[in-house]
Protein backbone atom coordinates (compact mmCIF):
# COMPACT_ATOMS: atom_id res chain seq x y z
CA UNK A 1 0.00 0.00 0.00
CA UNK A 2 3.00 2.52 0.87
CA UNK A 3 4.47 1.48 -2.55
CA UNK A 4 1.66 2.54 -4.49
CA UNK A 5 1.33 5.86 -2.54
CA UNK A 6 5.08 6.59 -3.68
CA UNK A 7 4.44 5.43 -6.88
CA UNK A 8 1.42 7.79 -6.99
CA UNK A 9 3.53 10.55 -5.52
CA UNK A 10 6.01 9.75 -9.00
CA UNK A 11 3.28 10.18 -10.78
CA UNK A 12 2.10 13.28 -9.91
CA UNK A 13 5.40 14.89 -10.09
CA UNK A 14 5.80 13.84 -13.20
CA UNK A 15 2.86 15.55 -14.47
CA UNK A 16 3.82 18.76 -12.40
CA UNK A 17 6.73 18.76 -14.58
CA UNK A 18 5.51 18.23 -17.85
CA UNK A 19 2.42 20.85 -16.86
CA UNK A 20 5.39 23.45 -15.99
CA UNK A 21 4.37 23.87 -12.56
CA UNK A 22 7.66 22.18 -11.33
CA UNK A 23 10.99 23.33 -11.88
CA UNK A 24 12.93 19.95 -13.53
CA UNK A 25 15.73 20.10 -10.29
CA UNK A 26 12.59 19.71 -8.29
CA UNK A 27 11.41 17.39 -9.66
CA UNK A 28 15.18 15.15 -9.86
CA UNK A 29 14.37 15.83 -6.29
CA UNK A 30 11.07 14.61 -5.60
CA UNK A 31 12.20 11.60 -8.03
CA UNK A 32 15.55 10.71 -5.49
CA UNK A 33 13.44 10.69 -2.16
CA UNK A 34 10.89 8.49 -4.07
CA UNK A 35 13.49 5.88 -4.78
CA UNK A 36 15.22 6.27 -1.38
CA UNK A 37 11.97 5.57 0.10
CA UNK A 38 11.57 2.58 -2.18
CA UNK A 39 14.98 1.72 -1.09
CA UNK A 40 14.40 2.18 2.60
CA UNK A 41 10.86 -0.24 1.89
CA UNK A 42 12.80 -2.84 0.50
CA UNK A 43 15.60 -3.12 3.17
CA UNK A 44 12.99 -3.10 5.77
CA UNK A 45 11.15 -6.07 3.41
CA UNK A 46 14.22 -7.88 3.69
CA UNK A 47 14.62 -7.51 6.96
CA UNK A 48 11.30 -8.85 8.21
CA UNK A 49 11.67 -11.88 6.05
CA UNK A 50 14.96 -12.70 7.70
CA UNK A 51 13.64 -12.31 10.90
CA UNK A 52 10.51 -14.92 10.00
CA UNK A 53 12.84 -17.01 8.61
CA UNK A 54 14.86 -17.44 11.79
CA UNK A 55 11.42 -17.45 13.74
CA UNK A 56 10.51 -20.58 11.67
CA UNK A 57 13.42 -22.21 12.11
CA UNK A 58 13.48 -21.34 16.02
CA UNK A 59 9.76 -22.99 16.28
CA UNK A 60 11.12 -26.26 14.57
CA UNK A 61 14.04 -26.17 16.53
CA UNK A 62 11.69 -26.16 19.87
CA UNK A 63 9.10 -28.16 18.87
CA UNK A 64 12.56 -31.07 18.52
CA UNK A 65 13.85 -29.84 21.87
CA UNK A 66 10.54 -30.84 23.23
CA UNK A 67 9.86 -33.78 21.02
CA UNK A 68 13.25 -35.50 22.24
CA UNK A 69 12.86 -34.09 26.33
CA UNK A 70 9.16 -36.03 26.16
CA UNK A 71 11.19 -39.47 24.75
CA UNK A 72 14.04 -38.97 27.28
CA UNK A 73 13.87 -42.11 28.77
CA UNK A 74 12.84 -44.04 25.58
CA UNK A 75 16.35 -41.90 23.85
CA UNK A 76 18.37 -42.85 26.96
CA UNK A 77 17.20 -46.76 27.16
CA UNK A 78 17.89 -47.54 23.47
CA UNK A 79 21.10 -45.40 23.22
CA UNK A 80 24.50 -46.82 22.67
CA UNK A 81 27.19 -45.63 25.21
CA UNK A 82 27.99 -42.00 23.48
CA UNK A 83 24.39 -40.85 22.90
CA UNK A 84 23.85 -41.78 27.12
CA UNK A 85 26.93 -39.65 27.61
CA UNK A 86 25.58 -37.24 25.61
CA UNK A 87 22.19 -37.17 27.71
CA UNK A 88 23.67 -37.21 30.99
CA UNK A 89 26.33 -34.50 29.80
CA UNK A 90 22.94 -32.20 28.75
CA UNK A 91 21.27 -32.93 32.17
CA UNK A 92 24.45 -32.43 34.63
CA UNK A 93 26.66 -29.28 33.48
CA UNK A 94 29.48 -30.64 35.45
CA UNK A 95 30.91 -34.06 35.93
CA UNK A 96 29.61 -37.00 37.76
CA UNK A 97 32.24 -37.63 40.92
CA UNK A 98 32.76 -41.19 41.73
CA UNK A 99 33.99 -42.19 45.64
CA UNK A 100 34.05 -45.92 46.05
CA UNK A 101 30.65 -47.39 45.26
CA UNK A 102 28.75 -44.45 45.10
CA UNK A 103 28.62 -41.24 42.78
CA UNK A 104 28.15 -37.77 43.17
CA UNK A 105 26.79 -35.21 40.44
CA UNK A 106 27.35 -31.63 39.84
CA UNK A 107 24.72 -29.25 39.32
CA UNK A 108 21.61 -29.52 37.24
CA UNK A 109 20.85 -28.05 33.67
CA UNK A 110 18.70 -25.02 34.65
CA UNK A 111 16.21 -26.05 32.47
CA UNK A 112 16.39 -29.41 33.71
CA UNK A 113 15.93 -28.12 36.70
CA UNK A 114 12.41 -25.98 35.70
CA UNK A 115 11.32 -29.55 34.07
CA UNK A 116 12.19 -31.38 37.46
CA UNK A 117 10.67 -28.58 39.73
CA UNK A 118 7.15 -28.13 37.20
CA UNK A 119 6.77 -32.10 37.07
CA UNK A 120 7.15 -32.01 41.24
CA UNK A 121 5.09 -29.34 41.39
CA UNK A 122 2.05 -31.27 39.23
CA UNK A 123 2.26 -34.32 41.59
CA UNK A 124 0.60 -37.87 41.37
CA UNK A 125 -0.97 -38.72 38.20
CA UNK A 126 -5.27 -38.62 39.74
CA UNK A 127 -6.80 -41.58 37.48
CA UNK A 128 -10.32 -41.45 39.58
CA UNK A 129 -9.43 -44.23 41.59
CA UNK A 130 -10.23 -43.68 45.64
CA UNK A 131 -8.45 -45.21 48.33
CA UNK A 132 -11.45 -47.13 49.46
CA UNK A 133 -11.70 -50.51 47.14
CA UNK A 134 -15.64 -50.19 46.89
CA UNK A 135 -15.84 -46.65 45.57
CA UNK A 136 -13.73 -46.79 42.29
CA UNK A 137 -14.98 -42.82 40.73
CA UNK A 138 -15.04 -39.73 43.00
CA UNK A 139 -18.14 -37.97 43.47
CA UNK A 140 -19.75 -35.06 41.01
CA UNK A 141 -21.02 -32.03 43.06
Amino acid sequence: MILFFIGQNKINARELLFDGKVEPEDFVIMKKDCAEKIKRLEINLTDVKLQSSNLASLDKMLFQAIEALSDLRNLYLQGNVLKKREILGSIFREKLRFDKSEYRTGRLNEAVALIFQINNALGAKKNGKDRLPNRLSRSVR
